[in-house]
């Protein structure tokens, strides 16, 4: 600690502040100077008591605008912040980086750095970004993958058929059975999944598959299920067809037999997707 003299012959230590109680001594100095009916300036009070004239000044400032000087918190009592970024993002700062994050979730900390300096003038690494992310809110910002939403889901049209949906569920739920979920997926064959082998001990080669002349050998399921518990034999229904694409012809016939053979009745309710096949 090193301890000077001011030009007006008081002592401080250099790059520390006045305690409180020091402080409380140039207040009583200034209500004396008051008393007296002395000019009261930075200049005056600052001789008059032994300090710097900024000292002074501050202590003016309070006495003018609160009658008193300001009592420091107990240091137990402050709300001194804590964590990542607290010693160099503001409240500005962290606002400009949560709108980065709401305007787009999958910028990189590169985007972030940018932005704030544009808008604050504040620079951070990008170690302390990372840290800030991870520390400052309850839940941790951490990259995940995000689910895929169609844009098609959001149409007017689509959002009739959620309401449309739920009413006619209503109107059979003390029925539930009723309900019947349909819809295809095409399946590829076995020998579209070429497996591995060990080579050829004496000649290197690896040994070639048989497959059918028709390579892609793929398989079309169209299928059927239902929600009842008590009746097992009638919970779903199925054909594959194989070589076939699935064509509303091909699945209008699949209904027709799923209602001959005892599996869709009159009054149930088929749900279905707005895959073309499915609406022509």
């Amino acid at each position: 600690m090193v301890i000077e003299v001011n030009s007006n012959g008081g002592v401080y230590a250099h790059g520390k502040t006045f305690p409180y109680e020091k402080k409380a001594q140039i207040a009583m100095v200034y209500n004396q100077m008051i008393e007296n009916n002395e000019p009261v300036s930075a200049r005056s009070l600052a001789k008059k008591a032994g300090v710097g004239k900024s000292f002074a000044n501050s202590v003016i400032s309070e006495m003018k605008a609160f009658g008193d000087i300001v009592q420091p918190p107990d240091a137990k009592e402050r709300d001194i912040p804590h964590g990542a970024g607290s010693k160099t993002l503001s409240l500005n700062d962290e606002s400009v980086l949560l709108q980065v994050y709401y305007s787009n979730p999958k910028s990189l900390l590169h985007h972030y750095q940018v932005a704030l300096y544009q808008r604050t003038g504040t620079f951070v690494s990008k170690s302390t970004l990372s840290a800030w992310f991870r520390t400052r809110f309850p839940v941790r910002m951490s990259f995940r993958k995000t689910d895929k939403v169609p844009l098609d889901k959001f149409k007017p049209e689509n959002i009739l058929r959620i309401h449309e949906y739920h009413l006619t569920v209503n109107m059979v739920l003390h029925t539930p059975w009723r309900l019947k979920f349909g819809d295809e997926k095409p399946l590829k064959g076995a020998d579209l999944f070429n497996g591995a082998a060990q080579k050829d001990p004496f000649t290197g080669s690896v040994p070639a598959t048989i497959v059918d002349s028709n390579f892609r050998n793929t398989y079309n399921i169209i299928g059927f299920c239902g929600i009842n518990a008590f009746i097992p034999c009638a919970v779903d229904y199925y054909i594959i067809g194989e070589g076939q694409t699935t064509t509303a012809g091909v699945f209008m016939e699949t209904i027709k037999q799923s209602i001959s053979k005892g599996y869709l009745h009159g009054g149930d309710v088929l749900i279905l997707d707005n895959a073309l096949v499915h609406r022509y």
